[in-house]
């Protein structure tokens, strides 16, 4: 189990503090199934990621001269429960787009509760992101450590 780090909880207050402005004052909503499309193919597109970040796990530790206490094996394990994370809150936020989508009523806005959950969870998944995206530089740089094959 991985510590939570003080980027973890800052950027958790930051997606809540962004959500509850939106609620507050965020911006009209009409057309949620438009959204409901795109995060669907989004979270497909992550679950693609980590499949391929499993693959790459299993090679590092099938791998003998790498062993578990290296810094790739350590990186790459974070990079695992990055991915694995944002998957999940890609599948929540399109399990709640589409109960947004199904209780508005037509051709009115979307309520500010559900704006401001929505944009909440949106900020939290691009933050995961940008996670996951740098978990993969910092394992490409671990990579150029390793001795050279022979």
């Amino acid at each position: 189990m991985h510590a939570i780090s003080f980027l973890d909880f800052l950027k958790t207050r930051a997606a809540i503090g962004i959500g509850v402005l939106s609620a507050v004052w965020g911006p009209a909503v009409y057309s949620v199934g438009s959204l409901l499309t795109g995060a669907s193919v989004f979270s497909g597109l992550l679950v693609a990621l980590l499949v391929n970040v499993f693959n790459f796990s299993v090679k590092i530790r099938r791998d003998e001269k790498i062993r578990p206490e290296q810094q790739l094996a350590r990186t790459v394990d974070e990079l695992m429960t990055n991915a694995a994370w944002t998957v999940i809150t890609g599948l929540v936020l399109v399990v709640l787009l589409a109960s947004a989508a199904a209780t508005q009523k037509p051709n009115t806005a979307l309520e500010p509760l559900w704006v401001g959950i929505l944009v909440g969870l949106v900020v939290h998944l691009i933050m995961n992101v940008l996670m996951v995206l740098s978990r993969i530089w910092t394992a490409h740089e671990d990579i150029k450590d390793l001795p050279p094959k022979r």
